[in-house]
């Protein structure tokens, strides 16, 4: 950001760019959390700050941070990366927790007619997004869903 605010670049449109993270909750357990580096700082934690920074400072920059869980509590994504996530997609799940990890809240689920995540059948998912200009906007819909090896015929590889 700072090379674009040089070169008077800061309002330059660019192509998004995706950073995916995949299964984040390993990502986050395999690290090594004691681990420092040359001057005695935890690797863990500065590797967790710098993605926290690319998902708030990344946004003006159209960069997209997309983080991959099937377990979202507190000690898996900090209040401020989840606070930079302007989007939420929430599948099935087994408990009222994990809803409220994902939406930040139940009432949500009330504004879309009192939907049960937990008895969702398959393809069926609430949308959270905080991105659009028109203020927040919650959907439930139902995605496609193909049962086993049948997508080979489908997609024809």
């Amino acid at each position: 950001m700072k090379f674009l605010k040089d070169k008077g670049l800061e309002k330059y449109e660019t192509d998004p760019i995706f950073l995916i993270f995949d299964e984040w909750a390993e990502v986050v357990e395999s690290c090594p959390k004691k681990e420092l580096d040359k001057n005695g700082y935890l690797l863990f934690q500065q590797t967790l700050q710098k993605i926290e920074s690319l998902g708030q400072l990344g946004r003006s920059q159209n960069v997209k941070l997309v983080i991959q869980t099937q377990r979202g509590g507190t000690e898996i994504i900090s209040s401020k990366l989840r606070g930079n996530l302007q989007s939420r997609i929430l599948l099935r799940v087994d408990n009222n927790d994990a809803v409220k990890m994902c939406l930040g809240s139940l009432d949500y689920l009330e504004k879309i007619g009192n939907i049960d995540p937990l008895s969702f059948s398959y393809g069926r998912f609430v949308f959270l997004d905080s991105s659009s200009e028109t203020g927040l906007k919650v959907r439930y819909g139902q995605g496609a869903y193909i049962e086993g090896n049948k997508y080979l015929k489908t997609i024809k590889i």
